[in-house]
C-alpha cells in the first residue's frame, strides 16, 4: 500500500476516535439527509485515487519525455477542482438557532 493511501487513514484515525469529528457527506439521494464516512470509504477512495496517479504517470513515461511536470500539473487540476465542490448547489441557509 502506498503512502498517499495510508495518510488519510492516519488523518482518520486520529479525527474520528482520538477527537470525536464524525465525517459526514451530502446524501445526494435525500434533499438535506447526510451520510456518514468511514474507514472503508477513506481505504477505498486513497487507494483509487493513488492507483489512478500511479496509472497516469506509468503511460506518461512510456509516451513522453516530460512525464513528471505534466503529471504534477494534472494532479494540481484535479485537486483544485475536487475542492471547488458543486458549482450547481443552492447556497447553504444558516442553522436556524441563528434566526432571529
Amino acid at each position: 500500500m502506498t503512502v498517499a493511501a495510508l495518510v488519510p487513514l492516519a488523518i482518520w484515525a486520529v479525527a474520528v476516535p482520538v477527537l470525536g469529528i464524525d465525517i459526514q457527506a451530502a446524501d445526494g439521494e435525500r434533499a438535506g439527509a447526510t451520510r456518514g464516512i468511514g474507514l472503508t470509504m477513506i481505504l477505498a477512495a486513497s487507494t483509487v485515487a493513488a492507483l489512478a496517479g500511479w496509472a497516469l504517470l506509468a503511460v506518461l513515461r512510456r509516451t513522453t519525455r516530460r512525464a513528471q511536470p505534466i503529471s504534477t500539473v494534472v494532479a494540481v487540476i484535479i485537486l483544485r477542482v475536487s475542492m471547488a465542490g458543486r458549482s450547481s448547489a443552492p447556497p447553504p441557509l444558516p442553522h436556524p438557532s441563528c434566526w432571529p
